[in-house]
Protein backbone atom coordinates (compact mmCIF):
# COMPACT_ATOMS: atom_id res chain seq x y z
CA UNK A 1 0.00 0.00 0.00
CA UNK A 2 1.35 3.71 -0.72
CA UNK A 3 0.26 7.05 -0.02
CA UNK A 4 -1.66 7.31 -3.75
CA UNK A 5 -3.74 4.23 -2.80
CA UNK A 6 -5.20 6.19 0.36
CA UNK A 7 -8.17 7.72 -1.17
CA UNK A 8 -9.66 4.16 -2.38
CA UNK A 9 -8.48 2.57 0.82
CA UNK A 10 -10.93 4.87 2.64
CA UNK A 11 -13.57 4.75 0.38
CA UNK A 12 -13.69 1.07 1.42
CA UNK A 13 -13.03 1.26 4.47
CA UNK A 14 -16.06 3.69 5.29
CA UNK A 15 -18.31 1.03 2.90
CA UNK A 16 -16.72 -1.59 5.25
CA UNK A 17 -17.36 -0.22 9.15
CA UNK A 18 -19.07 1.80 11.12
CA UNK A 19 -16.17 3.46 12.65
CA UNK A 20 -13.71 3.51 10.16
CA UNK A 21 -10.28 4.52 10.36
CA UNK A 22 -9.26 8.27 9.15
CA UNK A 23 -6.97 9.24 6.55
CA UNK A 24 -4.19 10.19 9.07
CA UNK A 25 -4.66 6.66 10.54
CA UNK A 26 -3.45 5.31 7.34
CA UNK A 27 -0.87 7.35 6.66
CA UNK A 28 0.67 7.48 9.78
CA UNK A 29 0.36 3.33 9.34
CA UNK A 30 2.47 3.93 6.23
CA UNK A 31 5.42 5.35 8.12
CA UNK A 32 5.16 2.45 11.05
CA UNK A 33 8.21 0.23 10.66
CA UNK A 34 6.54 -2.30 12.24
CA UNK A 35 3.11 -2.14 9.98
CA UNK A 36 2.65 -4.33 7.06
CA UNK A 37 0.27 -3.34 3.98
CA UNK A 38 -1.06 -4.81 1.06
CA UNK A 39 -3.54 -4.41 -1.38
CA UNK A 40 -5.68 -6.22 -3.98
CA UNK A 41 -5.97 -5.34 -7.30
CA UNK A 42 -8.77 -6.25 -9.93
CA UNK A 43 -8.23 -5.11 -13.40
CA UNK A 44 -6.25 -2.21 -12.02
CA UNK A 45 -9.05 -1.53 -9.09
CA UNK A 46 -8.16 -1.29 -5.72
CA UNK A 47 -10.74 -3.95 -4.87
CA UNK A 48 -9.79 -4.74 -0.70
CA UNK A 49 -6.83 -4.48 1.60
CA UNK A 50 -4.86 -5.82 4.52
CA UNK A 51 -3.17 -4.66 7.37
CA UNK A 52 -0.96 -6.58 10.25
CA UNK A 53 1.97 -5.21 12.78
CA UNK A 54 4.99 -7.08 13.77
CA UNK A 55 5.41 -7.38 17.45
CA UNK A 56 8.28 -9.55 18.28
CA UNK A 57 7.35 -13.06 17.10
CA UNK A 58 3.70 -12.07 16.19
CA UNK A 59 1.92 -10.83 13.51
CA UNK A 60 -1.58 -8.69 14.69
CA UNK A 61 -3.90 -8.83 12.21
CA UNK A 62 -5.29 -5.36 12.50
CA UNK A 63 -7.79 -5.02 9.30
CA UNK A 64 -8.53 -6.46 6.44
CA UNK A 65 -11.63 -5.27 3.83
CA UNK A 66 -12.90 -6.01 0.59
CA UNK A 67 -15.26 -3.48 -1.29
CA UNK A 68 -18.90 -4.93 -0.70
CA UNK A 69 -19.08 -5.42 -4.90
CA UNK A 70 -16.43 -8.35 -4.68
CA UNK A 71 -17.01 -9.89 -1.55
CA UNK A 72 -17.93 -13.54 -1.57
CA UNK A 73 -15.21 -13.93 -4.02
CA UNK A 74 -12.49 -15.25 -2.07
CA UNK A 75 -10.40 -12.16 -2.27
CA UNK A 76 -10.66 -11.60 1.36
CA UNK A 77 -9.16 -14.80 2.34
CA UNK A 78 -6.14 -14.51 -0.45
CA UNK A 79 -5.26 -11.14 1.56
CA UNK A 80 -5.17 -13.35 4.86
CA UNK A 81 -3.35 -15.82 3.36
CA UNK A 82 -0.84 -13.37 1.89
CA UNK A 83 -0.68 -11.59 5.05
CA UNK A 84 -0.28 -14.89 7.19
CA UNK A 85 2.51 -16.00 4.46
CA UNK A 86 4.49 -12.59 4.81
CA UNK A 87 4.58 -12.97 8.25
CA UNK A 88 5.75 -16.45 8.05
CA UNK A 89 8.13 -15.15 6.13
CA UNK A 90 9.49 -12.61 8.34
CA UNK A 91 10.08 -15.54 11.52
CA UNK A 92 6.81 -14.26 13.14
CA UNK A 93 5.62 -17.47 15.25
CA UNK A 94 2.34 -17.04 15.84
CA UNK A 95 -0.82 -14.55 14.61
CA UNK A 96 -3.31 -12.83 16.38
CA UNK A 97 -6.39 -10.84 15.33
CA UNK A 98 -9.67 -9.22 16.58
CA UNK A 99 -13.08 -9.58 15.21
CA UNK A 100 -16.60 -8.57 15.77
CA UNK A 101 -18.07 -11.63 17.59
CA UNK A 102 -21.30 -10.96 15.30
CA UNK A 103 -19.28 -11.57 12.25
CA UNK A 104 -19.63 -15.42 11.81
CA UNK A 105 -18.11 -15.52 8.20
CA UNK A 106 -14.87 -13.75 9.23
CA UNK A 107 -14.44 -15.95 12.33
CA UNK A 108 -15.06 -19.01 10.27
CA UNK A 109 -12.15 -18.30 7.32
CA UNK A 110 -10.23 -17.29 10.57
CA UNK A 111 -10.91 -20.82 11.74
CA UNK A 112 -10.08 -22.19 8.28
CA UNK A 113 -6.56 -20.90 8.61
CA UNK A 114 -5.76 -22.20 12.27
CA UNK A 115 -7.50 -19.38 14.74
CA UNK A 116 -8.74 -20.47 18.09
CA UNK A 117 -11.07 -18.21 19.86
CA UNK A 118 -9.45 -17.56 23.67
CA UNK A 119 -10.99 -15.09 24.72
CA UNK A 120 -13.52 -11.57 24.66
CA UNK A 121 -13.01 -7.95 24.61
CA UNK A 122 -16.10 -6.98 26.38
CA UNK A 123 -17.54 -3.92 23.93
CA UNK A 124 -14.59 -3.56 22.17
CA UNK A 125 -16.09 -2.70 18.82
CA UNK A 126 -18.56 0.74 18.90
CA UNK A 127 -21.31 1.77 16.65
CA UNK A 128 -22.75 -0.91 17.41
CA UNK A 129 -20.93 -1.50 20.95
CA UNK A 130 -20.16 -5.31 20.35
CA UNK A 131 -17.54 -7.73 22.23
CA UNK A 132 -14.42 -8.52 19.77
CA UNK A 133 -13.15 -12.08 20.41
CA UNK A 134 -9.42 -12.68 20.71
CA UNK A 135 -7.92 -15.32 18.30
CA UNK A 136 -4.62 -16.43 18.36
CA UNK A 137 -2.89 -18.85 15.61
CA UNK A 138 0.30 -20.86 17.13
CA UNK A 139 2.73 -22.38 15.11
CA UNK A 140 2.93 -19.66 11.91
CA UNK A 141 6.58 -20.21 11.05
CA UNK A 142 6.46 -24.39 11.34
CA UNK A 143 6.72 -27.29 8.46
CA UNK A 144 3.92 -28.00 9.53
CA UNK A 145 1.70 -24.79 8.54
CA UNK A 146 4.34 -24.16 5.74
CA UNK A 147 2.19 -26.88 4.45
CA UNK A 148 -1.15 -25.95 5.42
CA UNK A 149 -0.78 -22.29 3.56
CA UNK A 150 0.44 -24.45 0.37
CA UNK A 151 -2.71 -26.47 0.98
CA UNK A 152 -4.78 -23.27 1.51
CA UNK A 153 -3.51 -21.48 -1.59
CA UNK A 154 -4.61 -23.69 -4.01
CA UNK A 155 -7.93 -22.04 -5.90
CA UNK A 156 -6.80 -18.81 -4.38
CA UNK A 157 -6.02 -16.32 -7.22
CA UNK A 158 -3.63 -13.93 -6.07
CA UNK A 159 0.19 -12.85 -6.95
CA UNK A 160 2.04 -11.77 -3.88
CA UNK A 161 4.47 -9.20 -4.04
CA UNK A 162 7.56 -11.92 -2.67
CA UNK A 163 6.12 -14.40 -5.84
Amino acid sequence: MRADHLDQVIAIERLSYSSPWTRGAFAAELSNAAAFYLIATLDDALIGYGGSWSVIDETHITTVAVHPDFRGNRYGEAILHAMLDAGKRHGMERATLEVRASNQAAIALYQKYGFVDVGARPNYYKDPVEDGLIMWLEGLASPRYELRLKELRKGLNYVAPWD
